[in-house]
């Protein structure tokens, strides 16, 4: 009698088989692993209508916009094209990483793409395209030079460049910068833009 309990209780203990065990769930995707295998590229586009003015109105505020928007950053106009309706500018923004121990050679810049096109009562703005790279000789020469490339919402999974959790601090204040650099620059051409019939230019 004895035994017989001790067989049962044994039955009722033992872990089930691979068989008989309830299938296991799939592993939730995290923000990382999601990003990691879709990340896109950061920046912003958008369609805007500006009731009553024409595409050679919005194309000079746009041009001119362009001309005030970059005073303290290099920028080059790559198309400048009034017939088509469209403006090209290829800026650039300073970087320089905030871990100022072991960071020399990720000193740089970003560069990006602002493209505008226009027509009667509307424009698109298309801002992105944001790669980092380092620019200088020292590291260089070296070959210590780091460049984080394409900047994207993805968490940091690229190369060991400087290590000690640094390049991870870095893309993340890459990712922030262009943000805020977006951010501000959507809202300066808005602003520029909603003001197109005030004058012909």
């Amino acid at each position: 009698m004895l035994l017989a309990l001790l067989l049962q209780s044994a039955t009722l203990i033992a872990p089930a088989s691979a068989a008989e065990q309830p299938p296991e769930s799939p592993p939730s995707s995290s923000i990382a692993t999601t990003a990691s295998s879709n990340p896109s590229p950061l920046g912003a586009t958008e369609v805007v209508s500006v009731n009553g003015a024409s595409k050679d109105q919005l194309y000079s505020t746009a041009l001119a916009w362009i001309g005030t928007a970059f005073k303290s950053a290099k920028a080059t106009i790559d198309v400048a094209d009034s017939t088509g309706g469209q403006i090209i500018a290829k800026p650039e923004m300073e970087y320089a990483s905030t871990s100022f121990i072991g960071s020399a050679c990720t000193k740089g810049v970003v560069s990006y793409v602002v493209s505008i096109a226009v027509k009667d009562g509307r424009y698109k703005y298309d801002i992105g395209s944001f790669v980092h790279s380092y620019r200088g000789a020292e590291c260089e020469r070296i070959g210590g030079a780091c460049n984080y490339g394409a900047i994207s919402d993805a968490p940091w999974n690229g190369p060991k460049c400087i290590g000690f959790g640094k390049d991870n601090r870095n893309w993340l204040q890459l990712q922030t910068d262009v943000t805020d650099e977006t951010r501000i620059l959507v809202s300066s051409l808005k602003s520029a833009m909603a003001k197109a019939t005030e004058s012909d230019w």
